[in-house]
């Protein structure tokens, strides 16, 4: 199998997961740091929606892992408040749906991991104002 072609059209992302990494790096690229690339940043986010995965899947959901994500966020240079907010929406709208679960079970467990992400981000960009 071949690996896969990236300098191709963006738009034609596969359905699922990589369709949701794709809007979700092109929803974050505005707010990324210099010389950030969109695929680079894309291929990232692709495993983050795994860790995401397996965090709703676990039993308690893993708040920790959501919230290793969201400073990951921050290490990646996707240090604006904004990249948080498109975060969260575009999840929020479409995690569920694009990984097949149904939002009767997984809603709850989806609200907390979005809030467990948002609160690594926010732990993540108060870091180096704390040692200073």
């Amino acid at each position: 199998m071949a690996a896969q072609d990236w300098t191709g059209p963006w738009q034609q992302a596969p359905a699922g997961k990589p369709a949701l990494a794709h809007d979700w790096a092109q929803a974050v690229s505005a707010y990324g740091a210099e010389g950030t690339v969109r695929a680079e940043v894309q291929l990232h986010l692709r495993g983050h929606l795994e860790t995401l995965h397996d965090a709703l899947l676990a039993e308690p959901p893993d708040r920790a892992a959501a919230a290793g994500v969201g400073a990951h966020l921050v290490a990646l240079g996707l240090a604006r408040p904004d990249v948080v907010e498109v975060t969260v929406a575009v999840l929020g709208d479409r995690l569920l749906a694009e990984l097949g679960l149904d939002e009767a079970t997984f809603a709850q467990p989806l609200h907390a991991l979005l809030g467990a992400l948002a609160a690594g981000f926010t732990r993540a960009l108060l870091e180096p104002a704390a040692r200073d």
